[in-house]
């Protein structure tokens, strides 16, 4: 399946107009139905979705639930379909804008009144929905619709969609679905969720009609989850929106982190709300003159007469808490999770070849426990962080043996945190809070000067750690007040030197950097532009530009790429330039050229707080830890007390294996340990540094804290076992973990720790061999095959006296070790130590199997690009896959960079499913040899199947290798296939014609060449391919039923119906099994067809179109049962889009048609007229219309038999079908 636009194409009765959007799992067309004239909404699931059978089978079940909801305010779901491999639903088409944009239209909030009605109007349905057992799981403002401008019927979608995906195997490990801001705290814990988690979601819709905006924002969707999960609600009054308190006990109530304590039912929420906006008057509500969206009569709302804000605020039982002050100047530690799920599960994952940069943000907490990943089609909003409750004493951070200046007096009103939007690759600067009023204390109003005559203290101090960047004078005495803390006092600093002077550059390109941090990059822009403006030949402004747009809601990576260059242009050597230049890069996927300019802007020096947070998680994400320990290690003494940068420094210390200062760190960290997982942390920081009893503490104390922290009980378990030697509390441990689907920052494989892998190791120690090699099977399928786990499993067999084993998974441990010269140096003694393996010798050719066929009449099996390849396709041909597999090994094991061995082994890998190392071998052989076609090849064919990747970059593979030699076959067949997945058909069938005509061999170009002229129609051309398919893979249903199809579409039918008869295989489920049912049908063994056909329908009883359509015709054809055949057709019709590889349109199938011969067979000739009509309106054929036409004549209306005959002449092309037609018409002329 591809996902490239379809617009003008057609699925099944539905003409795709136009492409009205993308998200994460589909796209949405707006189609037109021409049997009904009218226009649907069609929703295509994306090409990765289908590669899971489970998600078809789900996808089916859940649109016909979905499609069972009838409600005013639940979009109608009308059909779904599978037209090929492309899975659609077909919906209701709304005209009207999604509230989502409403909301954006009003960012001081809706007018109460519209509030209220629509999330009563939601509440509606998602009541209606509940009690026909649906739960949505994604209900956010871009999944409501209104019929029209003036918000009175408000229209819920995508209804069970977030359903079919929340299945297990549906996404990637850990991860989930649904929009990060309106997430209820259950799914972000990974907790199973009930009908109350829509009840939430609805809760935060209202709550962001009423104010404009959602109540938890952060830098990344990861601390927005956290949020959800631990945050206290901020009252919207603190967005300037005082509701009354019937209003807010709603959004309160639906809320509540405990879904007991919510709302129950959506009837009991909708009640409430009803309630509310009965007995609230709308000009009760707002402290501003707004007026309803439907009220245009504008009339002015009072201020709230329920209740004073400070009341509320004073209130010891609301949940509801003012925000506290923290330090701009790190990202803190609520994004901790997600920073060092990036070490590992993305990272070593991803086997360590591919350069992963994930955003770690800043905020007041950690949180207990979540271990989630997240699936989404919608970013946040632009995030306003709302810290916890913190005394205002505490705000201000001072810096170990950093002396910093007396902060400023605390205004009354705190102001809101907003932390920079971070994009999901490189950091930026930390983000520091935009005051919502005036502090009480202010700057004298005179303007300070940009040059300062000497260096203040403090900034001489900050300058030495580091953490200033000495862009200029003013911007090293902005920042340091930044890192004190104080950065109301810097905004109004370079506000009133801007009053003062407005053309001041150096205090614009100040005022857009901090406008960055505090989250307002348009606000940013206007003063770089301005700087740019009266300043052109200034890197300041340019400088301050590309900041803003790295900015995290508008990520214009290239337009800040083009800023930073720009400055560099003015200031070739400018360090704060090449940085932001090399983050560009970094956001734009482009690693090399980042390291690059990051290695230029170090020797420029570099520095600055901004700067070390970029460089020390760049580099840390690129496994590069040695480097990043010195950013790391800046950060840290920037703010000691936070504990992201306590977490990221510990974690870049244990990876250089510097335990002894790790721990130093930790137990050197001036605070105290609160949180969960920040004592887990601790514990195990304590446990690799051997100090067990400090680890037992800490551990111990976290689950007092919380019985969620399983980390702790899994530090509990090492400890048990290398600190006590106690087994069973030891496994006792791990026994309660069994099942918990949890994550921790460093109990994870990226640290070579995992549950069944600890498990294991302990019961080597504790000499129970049998158990722990089960443990590290479990281990094994869990995360996969690290080299570590197999070596494991053959310590056990070893252990055992299983030495043949032992060798086996040695050598395994050998194949998935990349790139370690060392590593497989050591695995290479260990297997000499068991004796040699037995293995062909690296010069010998792969053994020749006897009788081997590589010649299928024109067509050769073998492709002939290279010699080697060649030899291996003959083992693959002999069925010798071990064989070439270890011929292969060795060959490597010889000589890593073997060009041909690579090249080979890649397309051996690719075939046999393993697409990690047949990528990484294709990649190897291109570094080895760049000028050479070959590898580019191999690189192709990895990934131009859907489970490896990335269409256009498997054909941008294949056309590097055309370029290299535009003669190549195996490189132009590859690009005729790729383009066809792409929808590129003209281009497609030009290559294909052209690979054909030039004798592109091979059995892989078989298989291509034969399915695709076969569904282009030329069967003949058709034949040899398939037949050469067919004997290369024999025992592949697939190859069997298209050698049949192709026979029968030539009128082979005895041929067609001897393949299917030897098939060595087995037919399973519905759809294969109609497969020979049809062929017996064609050969006139209907008893068989039969039998088949039932079989089919025991598998699958309610979805085997197929199998109806058999006994259909057997029904009449073969027993002349006219009744029985038209029940099946019956059936059929719940199929309107039936496709088959034997029954299609092409080849003359189709329900209505065949309805049709049947009826008209059996002397019911209104009825066939009717049936044939029924197929003409669905898909016109010509033999459709002459059918009619003989219908028609048989009835005796001349008139209408002659139309319909010219019709067929005239939509043939054929010219045999042409004369017999046109002899056909003179007849009835006659």
């Amino acid at each position: 399946m591809t996902t490239q636009d379809l617009s003008g194409q057609k699925l099944g009765q539905y003409e795709l107009r136009e492409r009205l959007g993308r998200g994460g799992m589909a796209d949405v067309y707006k189609a037109f139905q021409p049997g009904l004239e009218r226009f649907v909404a069609i929703k295509v699931m994306l090409g990765h979705l289908a590669m899971d059978e489970e998600f078809i089978e789900r996808f089916r079940r859940e649109a016909r639930s979905v499609g069972q909801l009838r409600h005013p305010h639940i979009v109608n779901v009308f059909d779904f379909g599978i037209e090929r491999d492309v899975y659609y639903m077909v919906m209701e088409f709304i005209r009207g804008d999604n509230l989502k944009a409403h909301i954006a239209r009003h960012p001081d909030g809706m007018s109460l009144d519209d509030a209220l009605r629509v999330t009563s109007q939601i509440a509606d349905a998602l009541d209606y929905a509940h009690k026909a057992g649906m739960i949505h799981r994604d209900v956010k403002p871009a999944n409501i619709m209104f019929v029209d401008d003036d918000l009175q019927q408000a229209i819920l979608t995508d209804f069970g969609i977030a359903h079919i995906l929340s299945q297990p195997g549906l996404t990637a490990s850990g991860a989930m679905v649904g929009t990060p801001a309106y997430l209820s705290p259950e799914i972000a814990a990974g907790r199973n969720a009930d009908e109350r988690a829509d009840l939430y979601g609805l809760g935060i819709i209202l709550y962001e009609m009423l104010t404009g905006r959602v109540p938890y924002e952060a830098d990344t969707p990861m601390a927005v989850i956290m949020k959800h999960v631990n945050a206290p609600l901020p009252s919207p009054s603190e967005y300037g929106r005082e509701l009354p308190e019937a209003v807010e006990k709603i959004i309160l109530k639906a809320m509540m982190k405990n879904p007991d304590d919510r709302y129950q039912t959506a009837a009991e929420m909708k009640a409430a709300l009803d309630s509310a906006r009965t007995s609230v008057s709308d000009t009760a509500t707002r402290a501003s003159t707004s007026a309803s969206v439907t009220d245009r009569t504008a009339k002015v709302v009072g201020q709230s007469a329920t209740r004073p804000s400070a009341a509320r605020e004073e209130d010891p039982t609301s949940m509801i808490k003012p925000p506290a002050r923290r330090s701009p100047l790190l990202w803190g530690g609520l994004i901790a999770v997600a920073a060092i799920v990036v070490i590992g599960a993305l990272l070593l994952l991803n086997g360590g070849g591919q350069s992963v940069t994930v955003l770690p943000t800043s905020a007041a907490e950690t949180p207990t426990e979540v271990a989630v990943a997240l699936v989404t089609d919608e970013a946040t909003s632009a995030p306003t962080e709302t810290a916890t409750d913190v005394p205002t004493e505490t705000a201000t951070v001072t810096p170990t043996d950093i002396p910093t200046e007396a902060p400023s007096e605390t205004p009354t009103n705190l102001p809101t945190d907003t932390p920079t939007d971070e994009p999901t690759h490189t950091p930026t600067e930390e983000p520091t809070r935009t005051p919502t009023e005036a502090p009480t204390a202010t700057l004298p109003p005179t303007p300070v000067p940009t040059e300062v005559a000497e260096v203040p203290e403090n900034i001489a101090r900050l300058s030495e750690a580091g953490l200033l960047s000495g862009l200029t004078p003013l911007q090293d005495e902005i920042d340091s007040q930044l890192i004190a803390g104080r950065d109301q006092e810097a905004a109004q600093q370079l506000d009133q030197m801007l009053a003062t002077d407005p053309d001041n550059v150096e205090a614009l390109a100040a005022r857009a950097l901090l406008r960055t941090i505090e989250g307002d990059a348009q606000a940013a822009l206007v003063d770089a532009d301005h700087a740019i403006e009266i300043a052109p030949e200034s890197p300041l402004g340019y400088i301050a530009r590309s900041d803003a747009l790295q900015n995290w809601g508008i990520e214009d990576w290239e337009g800040a790429l083009a800023a930073a260059m720009t400055a560099l242009d003015h200031a070739p050597e400018n360090p704060e330039a090449l940085w932001r230049a090399s983050q560009s890069q970094a956001n734009l996927d482009r690693t090399d050229e980042a390291l690059a300019l990051l290695r230029q802007a170090e020797q420029s020096g570099a520095r600055g707080f901004r700067f070390a947070n970029f460089a020390g998680d760049f580099l840390f994400y690129q496994g590069d830890y040695e480097r990043a320990l010195p950013y790391m290690e800046t950060r840290y003494r920037g703010d000691e007390g936070n504990s992201y940068a306590l977490r990221m420094l510990v974690a870049d210390l244990l990876h250089l294996d510097q335990t002894d200062s790790a721990y130093g760190t930790i137990s050197a960290y001036p605070g105290v340990f609160t949180e969960p997982n920040d004592l887990t942390m601790a514990a195990y920081v304590a446990y690799r540094a051997g100090d067990f009893a400090q680890a037992r503490d800490h551990a111990e104390t976290a689950l007092a804290l919380s019985d969620e922290a399983y980390a702790a009980t899994y530090v509990l378990g090492l400890v048990s076992w290398y600190g006590d030697r106690n087994l069973d509390a030891a496994l006792q441990a791990f026994d309660q973990l069994e099942g918990v689907d949890f994550y921790d920052d460093f109990l994870n494989i990226a640290f070579d720790q995992e549950l069944h892998l600890d498990r294991g190791r302990i019961l080597m120690e504790a000499g129970e061999y049998g158990a722990a090699l089960g443990a590290f099977q479990q281990a094994l399928e869990t995360v996969g095959q690290y080299p570590y786990i197999y070596e494991a499993l053959a310590d056990a067999h070893a252990a055992l006296g299983e030495t043949e084993a032992a060798r086996e998974n040695l050598r395994l441990a050998l194949e998935n070790t990349y790139d370690n010269p060392d590593e497989q140096r050591r695995l290479l003694g260990r297997i000499r130590e068991l004796g040699a393996a037995q293995v062909a010798p690296a010069t010998e050719a792969a053994p020749e199997a006897a009788e081997v066929v590589t010649q299928v009449g024109d067509v050769n099996l073998l492709s002939g690009l290279t010699p080697l390849q060649d030899d291996i396709d003959r083992l693959i041909l002999a069925g010798q896959w071990e064989e070439a597999r270890v011929q292969l090994i060795s060959l490597l094991r010889t000589d890593p960079n073997n060009f041909d061995a690579l090249v080979a082994s890649s397309l051996y890998f690719a075939q046999t499913g393993d697409t990690t190392r047949a990528l990484h071998n294709a990649d190897q052989a291109i570094r080895t040899n760049p000028e050479s076609p070959l590898g580019y090849i191999a690189r192709s064919e990895v990934l131009r199947w859907g489970n490896s990747g990335d269409l256009s970059q498997a054909l941008e593979a294949a056309n590097q290798a055309l370029a290299l030699d535009p003669g190549n076959l195996e490189a132009l067949w590859r690009a005729s296939h790729i383009n066809n997945s792409l929808g590129n058909y003209e281009v497609y069938g030009n290559m294909l014609y052209e690979a054909v005509d030039r004798g592109a061999q091979g059995f892989r170009f078989a298989g291509f060449a034969g399915e695709y002229l076969h569904y282009e129609g030329d069967y003949e051309r058709a034949q040899p391919y398939v037949d050469a398919w067919h004997q290369a893979q024999p025992d592949d249903v697939y190859s069997t039923a298209f050698l049949a199809a192709n026979l029968l579409a030539l009128g082979n039918v005895d041929d067609a119906y001897a393949t299917m008869q030897s098939f060595p295989g087995t037919f399973e489920g519905a759809e294969q099994l109609a497969w020979p049912a049809y062929v017996a049908y064609r050969a006139g063994d209907y008893a068989q067809a039969r039998e088949l056909a039932n079989r089919a329908l025991e598998a699958a009883p309610d979805d085997a179109p197929g199998a109806h359509y058999v006994l259909g015709l057997v029904s009449w054809y073969g027993e002349g049962n006219v009744e029985e055949a038209m029940q099946h057709f019956d059936l059929l019709e719940n199929y309107p889009d039936f496709w088959d590889l034997f029954m299609n349109p092409d080849k003359a199938y189709q329900i209505q048609y065949d309805r049709g011969l049947i009826l008209a067979d059996s002397g019911d000739l209104s009825g066939a007229i009717d049936a044939y009509n029924r197929s003409l309106d669905v898909d016109a054929r010509y033999y459709t219309y002459e059918a009619l036409a003989e219908a028609y004549y048989a009835r005796g209306d001349s008139s209408a038999a002659l139309e319909s005959m010219m019709t067929a002449i005239d939509m043939t092309s054929n010219p045999d079908e042409q004369a017999r037609l046109q002899a056909r018409l003179e007849e009835m002329r006659g």
